[in-house]
Parts: C-alpha cells; structure tokens; sequence
C-alpha cells in the first residue's frame, strides 16, 4: 500500500477532527495534546499538495530521512562483465608477537585454586566445569645480562664451647659447576654469531654487575671448541671430497698491522699494509642425497 494510500485512510472531516481532539484533550497531556493537535491539522495540507503535484511525496520523504543514492553500476552497468578483483596483499604486521614463538621463556603452569576439572559449577551448582584446552596467558618480560649469577647464602652456626661450624647445606638447584654449560654457549653465540667482541662484553657485564672477564670468556669456550673440533675435521673432509670449491678474498687496508708486545709483531713486513679475510665454499652433494633431495648440492662453509 502506498504512502498517499495510507494517508486517505486516517483523513477526518472538520467534525470529525474537532471530535476526536476534544476525546484527546481529556486523556493525554498537554504536551502530548499539542502535537496531536498539530499533526491533525498537518495532514490535510500534505494531501492537498499531494492532489496538485504527486512528486511533493518524494520531496517530503527527500526532507524528512535524506536523499538516497544509487551506485553507477547500478543504473549504468558495464557492457563487460567486469574482472574479479585481484587478491588484496597481505598486510604487514602489527609488530606484536605471538605467545607461543616465546619458546625460550620459562612457562610457568598456574593451576586454579579452588576448581578442579569435574567439579561442579560453583554458580549454577548444575554443570560440571571442563579443562580448556585454550590457556590465559600472561606474559611478563624482564631485562637482565647476557650472564646473570645467581649467589647461595648458607647461614654457618658456630658451638660456643667446642667451636664447631654448622654450615646449611648447598640446595640442589645450585649445581655442582660454578660456570653453567650454557655460558660458553651464550659467550659464543655472541662472539661468532652476533659480532661481540670479549672486551665489550666483558665492559657490558661489569657495569651490570655480574663480572666476566675476558680471560674467564675463554675459558668456558674451551669445553665447546673441544666438542666441535671432531665437526670441523668432518667439513675439511667433505670439504676436501667436494668436485667443486670456491674461494673468496676480502681485502681491507689498515695503518698498521704490527702490535707492540705481541709474538708476530716482529715477523711482520713493516710494507705490508693490508689483510685478507679468506672463505673456502664447497659444494657436498652427499648432503643432500642424505637429506632426500637428490641431484641438488648443498654450500659448505669453510673458514
């Protein structure tokens, strides 16, 4: 049905109006009473203008809720069927990371302090509660040396008669080594693998508290160079197996290559004013048939 419709329906002659305002005056407010009274008389001035121009309803309707608009492919559609739209690329991150690439994190399991899986619901005393197989979880992140210490205080007790000492005993978390296994690791990865001289680490520590000279760097490697030198006798064996070897020269000049007090300062040739740093690559096939790819080789580095 339409709007002008509607409006024919609900349309009262001058009798009729004053009847049912004065039905209106003793059952609704005054505040109400005047926009009924309002509306009343509003009504037959729209039906009067709809009667001499049938486009005054759409102008009402354009007043009252606003203009309503069409897309252009709506009311003009391509002749060509239009091609689908490319897959949008992916959108960067957000710089968050997941929790779950935390790997080296030590994860601590929280249980619930008062439920336990099968009990009932403390709310509705209904249901039982389920174990989630999601987690909440927390994180919280600290910043600490690259070697932290941890320092074991045993009280002593000394007999005021005999003299005796009773020192506590060490607890087991203490261990055994002063230098755990993974401070040679850490000192390494550090040196050969991020570039970190022992001087600079050595400065880092000390102003951080936790003291480790260069020589004590040296030190706790020693264990690892003797666990990989079998691993680097095995590359010089690929290596030398290898059909195909490439080698690189990076030349760098400097002022002076002879150090005071040093064994080669004096076997130096005082002309010489540059050094290399020399790269062996091999290409080992084995590995790879190893690894099932065969057909293909693999770099072998070798410095």
């Amino acid at each position: 049905m339409s709007q002008a419709r509607r409006f024919e329906e609900i349309t009262m002659t001058e009798s009729d109006r004053a009847a049912f305002l004065e039905r209106m005056r003793s059952s609704a407010t005054p505040e109400d009473y005047r926009k009924i009274e309002g509306m009343s008389y509003a009504l037959p001035e729209i039906m009067a203008l709809i009667e001499q121009d049938p486009m005054t309803l759409r102008k009402l309707r354009h007043l009252l809720f606003g203009p309503r608009t069409e897309k252009t492919g709506q009311v003009c559609p391509p002749a060509t069927p239009a091609a689908p739209a490319a897959a949008k690329p992916k959108r960067k991150g957000h710089g968050r990371t997941k929790a779950k690439e935390y790997t080296g994190a030590r994860w601590v399991q929280v249980p619930h302090p008062h439920l336990q899986a099968g009990q009932d619901c403390p709310l509705c005393f209904q249901g039982g509660v389920r174990l989630q197989k999601a987690k909440a979880i927390v994180l919280r992140i600290v910043g600490s040396p690259p070697i932290s210490a941890t320092a074991y205080a045993m009280k002593r007790l000394r007999c005021d008669t005999c003299g005796v000492v009773f020192t506590a005993p060490v607890p087991p978390e203490a261990g055994m080594e002063k230098y755990a296994p993974s401070v040679g690791v850490t000192v390494a990865l550090l040196r050969y693998g991020s570039g970190m001289p022992h001087y600079r680490l050595a400065r880092l520590q000390h102003s951080l508290g936790v003291p480790l000279p260069e020589s004590t760097q040296w030190e706790v490697m020693k264990p690892l160079f003797q666990q990989a030198q079998p691993i680097f006798e095995q590359l010089i064996v690929q290596a030398a197996n290898s059909p195909l070897l490439h080698q690189d020269d990076t030349t760098m000049r400097i002022l002076d290559l002879r150090r005071p007090g040093t064994v080669t300062a004096a076997s130096l040739d005082p002309k010489r004013k540059g050094t290399f740093t020399s790269n062996l690559l091999a290409e080992v096939e084995a590995l790879w048939a190893a690894a099932g790819k065969p057909g293909k080789t693999a770099d072998l580095k070798l410095f």
